[in-house]
């Protein structure tokens, strides 16, 4: 299963990151994203 660009961006985020919450993903990913549709991308 290939991952989109947006769970790359995650990816890259949780692991540069010493500590990330979602807001703080929420906060450093490129485009808009909500609470829930970040639990989705994670899980």
């Amino acid at each position: 299963m290939d991952l989109t660009n947006r769970q790359t961006n995650i990816i890259n985020i949780i692991t540069t990151q010493e500590k990330a919450s979602l807001s703080t993903i929420r906060t450093l990913l490129p485009e808009p994203i909500s609470i829930a549709t970040l639990n989705r991308e994670i899980d």
